[in-house]
């Protein structure tokens, strides 16, 4: 008898520590995890990159990860987490904005807890990021998804002040096209052009997330215009003697390292 009482002691402690007495915003049922799918992922890359929420809203509200090696029944409540808050995490600490925070949400499994990913959490990790990423990412899918066409990347480069006209862009091309393409292709996210694409993106989330997606305002990146963003790509291999025509030279003063971003609703 005393030991069935202990047993059944021993056994509620294990228990109070797993999901499924935790407290999440989002309970999860199913028994085999559902991880992020590759479009997913690449929608949380562009997301830090252009430090905007857009890309999130199109993240499914079920693809959740587990964190490796942890053995069940763990109680640090750090365990489980939904990609998409994920996301909305990383672009509130990324570009400053605590408010995003408020589209944090947790989440448990049956032996799993993620409680602790809050938007508490959330909001100290914004506070302690201090600056707003630089950070480039490949994102070839999601530029090749964009379909853009040779004018439209012409644009959205012209647009962006990486040339100062077309007539030295279309000079460059004709000197260096692998160039001028493999650089475009990796600069073309941070243009309102790309960022218009998005709405057309593959959805895994509803329709009330694209409309709430669409409201999301381009606003230009702080570092697209700092001396070296675009020029160690474009001026790459000999072709410094572009600068003096104009090539990723920005006339405006470059934002310091601190600047925030404006708020993008």
């Amino acid at each position: 008898m005393r030991f069935a009482v202990f047993l059944l002691l021993v056994t509620s402690l294990l228990l109070s520590g797993c999901g499924l007495f935790s407290n999440p915003d989002k309970r999860i049922y199913n028994l085999f995890e559902q991880k992020p799918n590759e479009l997913e992922q690449q929608y949380f890359n562009l997301a830090g990159a252009l430090a905007s929420e857009k890309p999130c809203y199109l993240i499914s509200q079920n693809s959740y990860t587990v964190s490796p090696g942890v053995a069940p029944i763990n109680t640090s409540g750090n365990v489980v987490s939904l990609y998409r808050s994920r996301c909305f995490h990383n672009v509130a600490r990324l570009s400053l904005r605590p408010e995003l925070c408020n589209y944090i949400q947790t989440a448990s499994t049956w032996i799993y807890s993620g409680t602790d990913l809050d938007a508490e959490r959330c909001i100290q990790d914004v506070n302690a990021q201090q600056r707003v990423s630089g950070n480039l990412t490949e994102t070839p899918e999601l530029v090749k998804k964009a379909d853009l066409s040779d004018t439209e990347l012409n644009e959205a480069m012209l647009a962006l002040g990486i040339f100062p006209n077309i007539n030295v862009l279309e000079d460059y091309k004709a000197e260096r096209a692998n160039q001028y393409y493999r650089c475009a292709n990796r600069f073309v996210i941070y243009s309102e052009l790309f960022f218009n694409k998005i709405d057309a993106f593959q959805n895994f989330a509803g329709e009330e997330d694209l409309e709430a997606m669409k409201s999301v305002k381009w606003k230009e990146h702080p570092f697209i215009s700092q001396p070296g963003f675009t020029t160690n790509c474009f001026l790459a291999e000999g072709a410094s003697h572009w600068i003096d025509r104009g090539v990723s030279a920005h006339s405006q003063s470059a934002p310091s390292s601190g600047i925030q971003f404006p708020a993008q609703r």
